[in-house]
């Protein structure tokens, strides 16, 4: 623009502007998933596997939230949330584990039903059989999204 002087922002004012953007991001997907009714959670740490799982429910017309560990999935719960939840179990945070466990513990179980996919193979140890009564299904990676959505759709019938 001609006679305009170039818009500045010093480093600071940049970096505050950017962490209340954030900030405001991460308060509206709490609240949107303490306002969701029933719907499908995907814990997982790896970026690509999560966002793609989580666009293809909401294609499919559900709601659909995600998790880069299980510490945000249990923030989920705390904020409301209600669904099936599709677990990894290697995370770096809190494994799937542990996250079940702590889900159980709370109390959180009563309102989701919990399924685990992973592509550790070694998910099917003493530790599932331990786990059994709190995961409804074992769903090796990779996965058919299709089959993933029927899956899903059918389990959330069962949640109140």
């Amino acid at each position: 623009m001609a006679g305009q002087a170039p818009l500045t922002i010093s480093p600071n004012a940049l970096l505050e502007k950017c962490n209340y953007l954030t900030t405001s991001l991460k308060s509206y997907l709490i609240y949107r998933t303490a306002k969701m009714a029933k719907g499908v959670m995907i814990v997982d740490d790896e970026d690509e596997v999560r966002n793609a799982i989580t666009r293809h429910f909401v294609k499919n017309g559900l709601e659909a939230v995600a998790a880069s560990g299980g510490k945000q999935c249990l923030e989920h719960f705390r904020n409301g949330f209600n669904g099936v939840v599709l677990m990894d179990v290697r995370m770096p945070d809190i494994d799937g584990w542990d996250t079940i466990q702590e889900i159980v513990k709370q109390g959180y179980e009563k309102s989701a039903v919990i399924i685990l996919l992973t592509s550790d193979r070694g998910a099917r140890s003493e530790k599932l059989t331990e786990f059994r009564q709190y995961v409804a299904e074992y769903i090796p990676k990779p996965v058919d999204l299709k089959q993933l959505v029927t899956a899903v759709k059918n389990y959330l019938r069962y949640i109140e």
